[in-house]
């Protein structure tokens, strides 16, 4: 049986690609894992492999333009036949009868925001899912993702992070900054971290810069939020952390939401994405592990970071990396300051 040789999805950032070269010639032998051609987008490169032995056949010539599923090519077993092209499984009209209405251009890919778009929940989250409003009744492009349906889980990923650089990074502004009466905190340094590692990848640009740092309270009190970018410096993201006013009601969307556990000692959560942001992390409340340095055991301070994301907006690779870049710019915040 033919084995078609697809074109891959490499996310939002490729919703139309071009094949760029074949490495091997039409008709020539090929081996499982051999790289067979190179597809491009704006984004990246990549090189494509066979998935099976046998003999290569071209569907797609180079130049050509693909998205997401289209066959390229096949691999065939010794005396089998390619699969026909669609052109050449069309029927063909009847000799004097009328020809076939011509089929639509495919329609561009135009990634959409619907803010009355169904929410999608955590099951393991803290906070009650809102109503769902009216459905949209647009015309949806083929090549946009489906809205998750009512109730759907968004998918979750959690990583420890170890907190001492951090700390230590607080302490010392918090000693600079005495006459100012600014106190840097662990909630601070995470926000700037999820701005900047956003703003650092080409895969995520198109989820803008605006961070927003959600502290919840203990007790009665009531939540802080703040607004943080990338490019602001960290001293007034810091004072505007310092003065945010009480909310107690919806978040205006964001690239990101970071929602602080900290306060009620939560060391683990999952919030969900309430209010249409495509990321939300949170942070647990920090705890105390033993580290084992050869036949030496110390106490290490760490915290969870959980990452809860929209498949319609990035996919799991590219939150995978953004949550790894996050771990990593808190591990060695230094880089933080710069801005």
């Amino acid at each position: 049986m033919p084995v078609p040789v697809s074109v891959p999805g490499l996310g939002r950032a490729m919703p139309r690609a071009r094949l760029a070269e074949w490495y091997l010639p039409d008709g020539a032998a090929v081996g499982a894992g051999d790289a067979v051609y190179r597809l491009e987008c704006d984004a990246v490169a990549v090189e494509v492999e066979a998935e099976e032995n046998g003999m290569l056949r071209h569907r797609l010539e180079p130049g050509a333009s693909c998205g997401p599923g289209d066959v390229a090519g096949f691999v065939l077993a010794p005396g089998e036949a390619a699969p026909p092209a669609l052109s050449e499984s069309r029927p063909v009209s009847p000799s004097g009868g009328a020809e076939p209405a011509p089929l639509p251009p495919p329609v561009p890919f135009v990634p959409r925001f619907v803010p009355t778009a169904p929410p999608l929940t955590s099951d393991g989250g803290t906070r009650r899912p809102t109503p769902a409003s009216a459905p949209f009744d647009g015309d949806p492009s083929p090549f946009a993702p489906a809205p998750a349906p009512a109730g759907a889980v968004a998918p979750q990923m959690r990583l420890t992070v170890r907190l001492a650089e951090a700390n230590r990074l607080c302490e010392q502004l918090s000693r600079e900054w005495i006459r100012s009466a600014l106190a840097p905190s662990l909630e601070d340094v995470v926000a700037r971290a999820v701005a900047m590692a956003i703003g650092e990848s080409p895969l995520l640009s198109h989820l803008g810069e605006s961070v927003s740092l959600l502290i919840i309270a203990a007790g009665e009190e009531a939540n802080r939020v703040a607004t943080v970018t990338a490019g602001q410096p960290f001293r007034e993201a810091v004072a505007a952390r310092s003065g945010a006013a009480p909310c107690r009601g919806r978040r205006e969307p964001r690239a990101a939401t970071v929602v602080s556990f900290i306060s009620p000692g939560i060391d683990d959560a999952a919030p969900g994405l309430e209010t249409g942001e495509p990321v939300v992390v949170a942070i647990g409340a920090p705890r105390t592990v033993a580290s084992f340095d050869g036949d030496r055991v110390t106490p290490d301070t760490v915290a969870t970071l959980g990452l809860s994301f929209d498949p319609r907006w990035l996919t799991i690779d590219v939150a995978a990396n953004l949550l790894a870049r996050i771990r990593d710019l808190v591990e060695a915040p230094c880089v933080l300051l710069a801005g």
